[in-house]
């Protein structure tokens, strides 16, 4: 399945700090309408690449499907950032 919910937290020595969560489903929502025009246009690309559009497809679709889960966390100085995709 693909992720659903991303949560942004930054950290500063200060004291102060921001969370933020932004729903992914809303993103894939809008993006939605423009994939589905695209794709006649990237499945000729593909068949002229000869390259099985389905497959193409279908590794695209894993590759966003496996970012759930991901966590991603710097620090820098005074600042910390930490990314969680859920």
């Amino acid at each position: 399945m693909i992720p659903m919910l991303a949560r942004i937290r930054v950290v500063r020595e200060a004291g102060w700090g921001l969370r933020l969560w932004i729903p992914l489903f809303v993103l894939w929502i809008i993006l939605l309408p423009f994939v589905l025009l695209a794709l006649p246009f990237i499945c000729v690309a593909l068949w002229v690449k000869r390259m099985n559009p389905f497959r193409t497809l279908g590794l695209f679709w894993q590759l966003f499907a496996s970012l759930r889960g991901t966590q991603i966390e710097t620090v820098g100085g005074r600042e910390s950032v930490l990314v969680r995709i859920y």
